[in-house]
């Protein structure tokens, strides 16, 4: 159970869970929620009723309970890439450390008032992200220019557009800008190139959730890579192992990777 397929890091996340479970001889069903809680409870009633083995999700977070009394029935859960709850097993990567390493990197490049356009608070990794700005920022003694989305919204493109226009219009001279993912990162750098900034002279920019889409574009995003590959081996074999034991589902056990930083045109 995911977010969204489209342009995004999921896809290719998808597709590795779907090899590897391959290996241990299960298909997998895809089921699309848009970050929206409603369609995901909706969506959790009918996996819970259904014939499903066990259940990877990038859960939202406002459905906990549902989630957990899941896990402690017949179906075994695995949080995938975002651990919303520490009672609920976990793969996901440190995203305090992958924003606080993105300051510094920015810091170090020359950058002075730095910036981040992140996600909505109830989802961890936006929230671990912001932490790990408001970290550097004050070890750099620099103030607070982030800005938070305060409501579920997919269209990161749009919200990337946005924001950096609003950071532009309120603060000015931004010269570094670390984004949640591509998406908006592409938001981005269309808003910079229309105010006449020039990437990376005048600004320079990191996702903080890079996947190979970054790689295809015309300009070519510098990001914080998530080690997709590790990430969907580890999360089909917890899960496997937890249908395969046929007992306590409550065991819990969290596995978080570290982001590497992949240097390309925006810096």
């Amino acid at each position: 159970m995911i977010p969204s397929l489209f342009l995004s890091m999921f896809g290719e996340l998808v597709q590795l869970i779907e090899e590897k479970a391959r290996d241990y001889e299960y298909e997998i069903v895809i089921i699309n929620t848009n970050d929206d809680p409603d369609v995901e409870e909706i969506s959790l009633k009918k996996v819970r009723d259904s014939y499903t083995d066990g259940l990877l999700i990038v859960s939202t977070g406002q459905n906990k309970r549902l989630i957990r009394d899941i896990n402690s029935s017949d179906l075994p859960v695995v949080q995938l890439v975002r651990n919303q709850t520490d009672h609920l097993s976990s793969v996901d990567v440190n995203y305090f450390n992958c924003a606080h390493e993105g300051v510094h990197f920015l810091r170090r490049c020359g950058c002075e008032r730095i910036a981040l356009i992140n996600g909505i608070m109830e989802i961890r990794p936006f929230a671990e992200r912001y932490r790990g700005y408001l970290k550097a920022i004050s070890e750099l003694g620099q103030d607070d220019l982030s800005i938070n989305n305060d409501y579920y919204n997919m269209d990161f493109f749009k919200t990337g557009y946005n924001k950096f226009k609003e950071l532009d219009d309120q603060y000015g001279n931004i010269d570094g800008i670390l984004t949640a993912n591509d998406l908006q990162a592409m938001g981005v750098l269309r808003a910079a190139k229309d105010l006449g900034y020039i990437i990376p002279e005048d600004l320079k920019i990191i996702s903080l959730a890079g996947h190979s889409m970054g790689e295809l574009l015309e300009t070519k995003i510098t990001s914080m890579e998530m080690p997709l590959d590790l990430i969907a081996n580890k999360s089909v074999e917890l899960l496997i192992n937890k249908i395969n034991s046929k007992s306590d589902y409550s065991q819990v056990e969290h596995v978080t990777f570290n982001t590497s930083l992949n240097i390309r045109e925006t810096i």
